[in-house]
């Protein structure tokens, strides 16, 4: 048979191969040789015949489809709708280890069982008593997975060679088991749900396709809405996902899911190992367990039945990848509960303006919960850093507000999204700033490890101690970093215990769940973070939350600079306040008169975030129009530039009712040694915004040299 092959590269066409097989190979992995190399890919077709004479073949990897047919659709719509290489997005959808041309075979589990004449054994073997009360134990059990008996008995691995030579214990492999949901008993929720929330669990209509969002306050209970639903789609013998946005919100919504459901689950996301990975991928396909949660990737998990998905923290960049396949799992996601016909739950305090554009337009549900589940609203102080007396960037008021909160024995967050010491290092002689070669960025100065890094590329170097330009050793740091901030609260408190947050300080998931038991428990004071704290965490002992240096994205020339600084801030002082009547949030700006800072807390997000909206409605920019960001790289600057005016010059773009910018440089002109260049197309069609991406596309391909890179980003988040 001719088949057609996704194969990874950079190409946005199938390739026809000769496949012997007599099973139906779409979905299925396939070897081929592709040029001199020898690659996996993805049977997307079967076809009668083919426009080339002489074929090369294909070896068949799978006996069974190892992409579920909604995976199918949804991987060629990504790559459609956002003029990705098609290839690559099958190849990204795959875990790392069904990437490589083996053949596959689904992992069975090892199971403990027992000889039938065992109660002989018993019998002549009385004195080996710890042995006898193993095989009493196994006899309770069986059969029982050997790591779940293990876990059980912990000296059972000393004597099991002894027993299986006995002929008493055999290992037999099986596959596990489909997870069933009529011998599941849910415990008793440690939680009633008030009136909001039931309203919003018994509004969403299970086994039809609908996107509802859940806006509620920092604090309203969204978490115990999801589980009431979870419970719900479980009960009908269904599974589900919930993506989160990065893996610091995992460990506290995993110790819920165990306590709460008290179901067997998995989850995935970048810390996960690549076993561990498809472990989880075959639990989810072969339906051994109902719950999948994850980050953006985990949204690719192939499952026997899924019923629902949750997106948590829905407006959330890091749902967006902005490399190799420039997609949004946010959407995509929408797009794959589509095509299964099940509903999709958006959950966030803070919700996108697009979402809240499509519940007005009635296309997404709204449901909303206006009343924290306990704990209130805190109360909000805006400290004008013109007028306020400054110790190393923090406000006299902060500094008392964070002593009387120390001294009741409760915590604080300080949010400052800059890692590192200090942002600049300057020669006050000559005005020598250190700058990444690669990146034409300035370095940030790490004072712990007297080190300059790049925090874009990840170039390190050493801290100089005189300038190299004038050899004057008058270096000022200029500016606070995480680390800064840090040094700081310590020599003003140091009784108190402070902790930082960031991904310098906690490189791996160990080191961060330990990080925010520390904080449940009680064994921190003072916590610093950067956006790692703003996002879902439920402190219950914090009252008083800092917000240091955040007017940087008011200089943004970025139209969504005012939606994503009241999201931190919103995001931010839901810290706060959690589980008492006295919460605090205290915020340094330069702007004190500025609208974020004057209506926002009185209004609300909501009706805040509605004033935006018409404010993007008068200026037609997204959600009212719709965008694309055509960029191209290159290492020589002015080549670079000259080949994309040159394509811009040769399009004849007057037939497409679309709006093109001029060339910009990237506020990051050059990143990693490319330069690098940029359009904006914008469009009330998207139909015709559509049309001019694949034309461009197509061009740039026809006529930019080949060292110059270049790729398109649909519904673009920002432009740096």
């Amino acid at each position: 048979m001719i088949v057609q092959v996704a194969i990874p590269s950079p190409l946005y066409a199938l390739f026809d191969y000769e496949l012997i097989s007599d099973i139906d190979p779409i979905g299925c992995r396939v070897k081929v040789s592709f040029g001199r190399q020898n690659l996996v890919g993805v049977v997307l077709k079967v076809i009668e015949q083919s426009e080339y004479k002489k074929l090369k073949n294909a070896e068949l990897l799978d006996t069974t489809p190892i992409f579920t047919e909604d995976l199918l659709k949804l991987g060629q719509w990504i790559a459609e709708y956002y003029h990705a290489p098609i290839g690559l997005v099958f190849r990204m959808m795959l875990p790392q280890k069904l990437r490589k041309s083996e053949l596959y075979e689904r992992s069975s589990e090892t199971y403990l069982t027992l000889s039938d004449d065992f109660p002989i054994w018993l019998e002549e073997n009385k004195n080996k008593k710890a042995r006898v009360m193993l095989v009493e134990q196994l006899a309770e059990h069986v059969p029982i997975e050997r790591s779940q008996f293990c876990e059980l008995f912990g000296n059972f691995k000393a004597h099991e060679k002894a027993l299986m030579a006995d002929g008493v214990v055999f290992h037999v492999e099986q596959y596990p088991k489909v997870w069933d949901a009529s011998v599941q008993h849910f415990p008793i929720l440690p939680y009633v749900l008030n009136d909001e929330q039931q309203k919003a669990v018994d509004a969403i209509t299970l086994e039809r396709f609908s996107v509802s969002l859940l806006e509620g306050v920092t604090g309203s209970g969204k978490t115990a809405v999801y589980l009431e639903l979870v419970k719900r789609v479980l009960g009908k013998g269904q599974q589900v996902l919930i993506l989160v946005p990065e893996i610091g919100l995992t460990p506290q919504f995993i110790e819920r899911v165990k306590n709460i459901l008290n179901i067997p689950f998995v989850v995935v996301h970048s810390e996960v190992n690549e076993h561990q990975k498809l472990q989880a991928w075959e639990a989810a396909k072969y339906h051994t367990v109902p719950l999948v949660i994850g980050t953006r990737s985990a949204l690719f998990t192939p499952f026997d039945r899924l019923g629902m998905i949750i997106i948590d923290e829905e407006h959330d960049g890091s749902y967006r990848q902005r490399d190799t396949v420039r997609y949004s799992a946010h959407d995509a996601a929408i797009q794959r509960a589509h095509l299964l016909k099940i509903p999709l739950i958006l959950g966030s305090a803070t919700p996108i303006l697009e979402t809240l554009h499509n519940v007005e337009r009635e296309r997404y549900q709204l449901l909303s919960l206006n009343e924290r589940a306990k704990g209130q609203i805190p109360n909000w102080q805006i400290i004008d850093m013109n007028e306020s007396m400054i110790m190393d960037g923090i406000s006299i008021e902060l500094l008392n507000a964070i002593e009387a909160t120390i001294e009741r024995k409760e915590q604080v967050i300080i949010y400052i999204n800059r890692r590192g010491y200090s942002p600049v290092l300057m020669c006050e002689v000559c005005g020598w700033v250190p700058e990444c070669k690669a990146c034409e960025y300035r370095l940030t100065v790490y004072r712990k490890s007297h080190s300059l890094r790049c925090h874009h590329c990840g170039h390190s170097e050493i801290l100089v101690n005189k300038c190299p330009s004038c050899n004057n050793a008058l270096l000022k740091m200029h500016g606070q970093g995480t680390e800064r901030i840090e040094k700081a609260l310590q020599d003003a408190f140091p009784k108190a215990n402070v902790i930082r947050f960031d991904r310098d300080q906690l490189k791996n998931k160990t080191a961060f769940e330990n990080a925010v038991k520390d904080v449940i428990v009680g064994n921190v004071d003072i916590i610093i973070g950067t956006q790692m704290i703003a996002k879902g965490h439920d402190f219950d002992k914090v009252t008083l939350v800092g917000m240091v240096d955040i007017d940087g994205i008011l200089y943004s020339s970025d139209f969504r600079a005012e939606e994503k600084l009241a999201q931190t801030l919103m995001q931010v002082s839901g810290r706060s306040g959690r589980d008492v009547s006295h919460g605090q949030v205290v915020i340094q700006t330069h702007f004190p008169e500025h609208p974020l800072f004057t209506e926002l807390p009185q209004q609300g997000y909501a009706k805040f975030a509605r004033n935006l909206l018409e404010q993007r409605q008068h200026f037609e920019f997204p959600p009212y129009e719709y965008q694309a960001l055509f960029q191209v790289e290159g290492r020589n600057e002015q080549e670079t530039l000259k080949a994309f005016e040159g394509l811009m010059q040769s399009l004849d773009c007057r037939d497409f009712l679309v709006g093109i910018t001029p060339i910009y440089p990237n506020s990051l002109s050059k990143r990693q040694n490319y330069y690098r260049f940029y359009v904006v197309l914008q469009s009330k069609s998207r139909k015709a915004l559509h049309r001019l991406v694949h034309y461009l596309m197509q061009s740039a391909a026809n006529h930019l040299p080949s060292q110059i890179r270049h790729f398109c980003e649909i519904d673009p988040w920002d432009f740096d």
